[in-house]
């Protein structure tokens, strides 16, 4: 069976090598079916953000073997390109990676790289700032005009625009007011739901989350 994210014995060290060698990740087994909800929880310092860099291949394991639908992600290139399609991964504070002059722009920036015709790009863009709640006027505002909250959904709306089948975010609630962290996890579940992407979050609130397995580091 092929799973849309799959990690066979992964370990990773800071500082190979040296004195200062640290297991950020040691002998990580895990596999997460299609379309499922799945939490990674652990303290600060776990190994989350470690852990979830490895899935679309920004962190190379340094021992074991991370599979996207199966396929070794660090056999070549073109393996780690599909991955990186495959894969949307959100960062905590997701907002400090826009960019561009326009939310327009800047939520197209994955289907760019795509290399994804114009017409199509458009209609990535459109459909997922209206599924994030982005109102149509705002797609030709700067990015850093909008909201706190308004910035996480474009930031957001980026990664869902490649429409990967693995959706990642760490702590995408960070920061936000009770209302903005429960708006933003209602997005997440539903575009799960429409979708059929399996989805993955890396946070210490999981209650009300919906979250059908919890990974946890730090044991």
């Amino acid at each position: 069976m092929l799973y849309p994210i799959e990690l066979k014995n992964v370990s990773y060290f800071y500082s190979p090598g040296t004195a200062m060698q640290v297991a950020a990740l040691k002998n990580i087994n895990l596999t997460i079916s299609e379309g499922e909800l799945v939490g990674i929880i652990g303290h600060t310092g776990s190994g989350k953000s470690t852990l979830i860099s490895h899935f679309n291949g920004l962190l190379k394991p340094g021992e074991g073997t991370v599979l996207v639908e199966g396929e070794d992600i660090s056999k070549d290139k073109e393996a780690l390109r599909a991955a990186r399609f495959k894969v949307g991964l959100c960062f905590q504070y997701p907002e400090a990676q826009l960019f561009e002059e326009t939310v327009a722009k800047d939520i197209a920036f994955g289907p760019k790289n795509m290399k994804l015709p114009e017409d199509e790009i458009a209609r990535r863009v459109a459909e997922a700032a209206k599924y994030v709640g982005l109102r149509s006027e705002m797609l030709e505002k700067s990015p850093f005009d909008l909201s706190g909250g308004e910035k996480r959904r474009a930031a957001i709306a980026g990664v869902m625009a490649m429409e990967p089948k693995v959706l990642v975010l760490d702590e995408p609630a960070a920061g936000l007011d009770p209302r903005g962290k429960k708006e933003i996890l209602n997005l997440i579940k539903n575009y799960r739901r429409r979708t059929g992407s399996t989805a993955r979050h890396s946070f210490t609130q999981l209650r009300n989350a919906g979250v059908g397995q919890c990974c946890t580091l730090g044991h």
